[in-house]
């Protein structure tokens, strides 16, 4: 069994997959003060939790945009599994190409995540992260990385409003009744929740405009399942998308 590890700036999410097949995920906080020790503990207690040996785990993949993390965590697995994690990076093999003006500012999620994108369409595809950014990663009929958009992460956006205004409460992203909100925990719900639709929705719209040809669109990421059900266009929705892109990367560079 293989061990996937996406750090992001919010979270890090865990998965263990069987052979193409995921069958845990976990989520636990991306905290730079935490010890290797802190990690390990929580990493084996899920595993035993779940009655999953230690010795099953062949090897540790991880994509990380956290480098703080990268130490500890690395420490952690190492604890546990007496082995090195793999960190994904761009002098891997891939399987599409990047072309863009700065390729060490681009994060390596986007990459794994494109990368599993253009293997499911193709062809022309946007993969929409809802994550602690929104990001947009546009990968063309070729399978060549060309850039994308990034806008504010949607939980990022709702904490900062609370935490500057002094009198307004805190909000659960549920949606109202109506898009007309009576009181104000609706109508931040109603602006956070049909106003990110809106902006994904516009994105993406000027994309395909761009590409001019038939675009899939993946969408993926924590706080995506806020916006889901008021997209208005055709999308594939894949949770796991990086986790198994790391499958599909690591798999490429082991042949």
């Amino acid at each position: 069994m293989l061990l996937t590890i996406d750090i992001g700036n919010t979270n890090i999410v865990l998965g263990i997959l069987k052979e193409d097949e995921i069958i845990k995920t976990y989520r636990l906080s991306s905290r730079v003060l935490r010890t290797s020790d802190e990690y390990a503990l929580d990493i084996i207690s899920l595993l035993n939790f779940d009655r999953i040996k230690k010795e099953e785990i062949d090897d540790v993949v991880i994509s990380s945009v956290v480098p703080p993390l990268d130490p500890i965590i690395e420490k952690s697995i190492e604890k546990i599994f007496n082995k090195e994690p793999i960190f994904m990076n761009l002098s891997m093999k891939l399987p599409i190409k990047i072309e863009i003006d700065n390729i060490s500012e681009l994060g390596i999620d986007r990459i794994v995540g494109s990368s599993m994108g253009y293997e499911i369409t193709k062809g022309s595809t946007v993969v929409v992260d809802f994550g602690t950014a929104t990001t947009f990663d546009v990968i063309n009929k070729s399978g060549v990385f060309i850039g994308g958009a990034i806008a504010p992460g949607i939980l990022l956006s709702l904490e900062s409003l609370i935490s500057r205004t002094a009198k307004l409460p805190k909000v659960e992203l549920t949606l109202p009744e109506s898009p007309i909100g009576k009181n104000t925990v609706n109508a931040i719900q109603s602006g956070f929740l049909y106003g990110w639709s809106g902006i994904v929705e516009k994105v993406v719209e000027e994309i395909k405009k761009y590409l001019n040809d038939n675009v899939s669109v993946i969408i993926t990421g924590g706080a995506s399942h806020f916006v889901l059900p008021l997209i208005n266009f055709n999308y594939i929705y894949e949770k796991d998308l990086v986790l198994k892109g790391l499958k599909l990367i690591y798999d490429l560079n082991k042949k």
